[in-house]
């Protein structure tokens, strides 16, 4: 079977309009330029918002690092945090580490070694290898 972006679209936003979070997921993945598409912000943005507010976890990561780096919005550490807190809660590695790197340079939480090296420690047992280094970098003193 061949791809069809065009009518994958389609269907991504009829599943996406009846609150099917993958396919909201999908479609900011496609908008933001993966796979090779050109970059559409405005339109990545707002279904990963829809993805995030829907409960999916990979959204609300990608959301936070948007905010955390000023991309495409405003930077913002606290809703950068919130919504990496939210995703590592959901089991989400990745979220774990970026909250770990959050209290480390306290960007969005208070600052705290203790508190970075737990979301590592977290992050490493679920297999995230960027976590492993830092807690060999920032072994407790």
């Amino acid at each position: 079977m061949r791809r069809s972006w065009p009518k994958a679209l389609q269907l991504f936003r009829r599943a996406a309009a009846q609150d099917h979070r993958r396919s909201a997921h999908w479609l900011a993945r496609y908008y933001n330029g993966d796979e090779g598409h050109p970059v559409r912000n405005g339109l990545a943005l707002k279904w990963l918002r829809l993805a995030a507010r829907l409960g999916d976890a990979h959204s609300m990561t990608s959301l936070g690092a948007r905010y955390h780096n000023g991309n495409g919005v405003r930077r913002d550490y606290l809703r950068a945090a919130q919504l990496y807190r939210r995703a590592a809660d959901l089991g989400d590695r990745w979220a774990m580490h970026l909250l770990g790197l959050c209290y480390r340079d306290g960007e969005g939480v208070a600052k705290s070694m203790h508190r970075a090296r737990s979301w590592w420690t977290k992050a490493a047992a679920a297999g995230e290898k960027q976590s492993a280094r830092q807690l060999k970098l920032h072994r407790a003193r």
